[in-house]
């Protein structure tokens, strides 16, 4: 399933340099989990975070085998983002059924389109066959700041990045990268994804990629980036 700023084309890579790090045992945690790319390519103990409620209930909901239903019409679309129904199918119409998984980002419609795709079927597959992989995950509906932590976690962060389009509200990310410095100096080994970071974080890995926010927009070449919190 597609979500704004997800990883799911670069998850692989970017675990490859973190499981290197990883202990055994060893806590994994999320804040900005998002559609869930990251946690559920991860194995052992792990917390995923997001300040949605609703995004939260509805992986908890995945994760217990509960499937959404495919948003048929705008008015059943806008009436969801109006706050109807259950936090979940809301979750589903703001991520699931809209462009790019951008939250209420617009109502992707039902059925094939003339391209012969049916992105909200494309949508539930992937959101639905995570069940099994997030199966055992420890959710919180919190702010990064106020995850709970096990002690010398394993923290990845994926926050909205710096400068790009914002996620519904505006994000401090000089007050997050103090947040970052403080967790490394607390013993946790922190990792964040962005395109450009404070310089002493470490850029440990990278790689372009291409990015738009829907289906009608050309793409923008970037490079993704890996940093590590010295």
């Amino acid at each position: 399933m597609k979500y704004q700023g997800g990883k799911h084309r670069i998850a692989k890579d970017i675990l490859q340099i973190i499981f290197a790090e990883r202990k055994p045992g060893q806590w994994f945690v999320e804040p900005f989990c998002g559609g869930c790319d990251v946690t559920a390519k991860v194995d052992g103990p792990r917390i995923a975070g997001d300040s949605r409620r609703a995004l939260i209930v509805f992986w908890r909901q995945i994760a217990e085998g509960w499937q959404p239903e495919l948003v048929k019409s705008k008015r059943a679309y806008d009436a969801l983002k109006a706050g109807g129904g259950e936090l979940a199918q809301q979750a589903w119409a703001a991520v699931g059924a809209s462009y790019s998984g951008k939250w209420f980002g617009g109502f992707v419609g039902y059925g094939k389109h003339r391209n012969g795709r049916d992105y909200q079927k494309e949508a539930f597959a992937a959101a639905t066959r995570k069940k099994e992989s997030l199966a055992d995950v420890t959710f919180y509906a919190l702010s990064y700041d106020l995850l709970p932590l096990p002690p010398q976690s394993v923290i990845y962060c994926d926050p909205p990045y710096a400068g790009t389009t914002d996620y519904g509200a505006a994000f401090d990310s000089e007050s997050f990268y103090d947040w970052c410095r403080d967790k490394a100096k607390e013993g946790h080994t922190v990792f964040v994804s962005e395109y450009s970071a404070p310089a002493d974080f470490v850029c440990v890995w990278e790689k372009p990629v291409t990015s738009s926010l829907n289906g009608h927009r050309a793409h923008k070449p970037a490079v993704e980036k890996l940093f590590k919190v010295m």
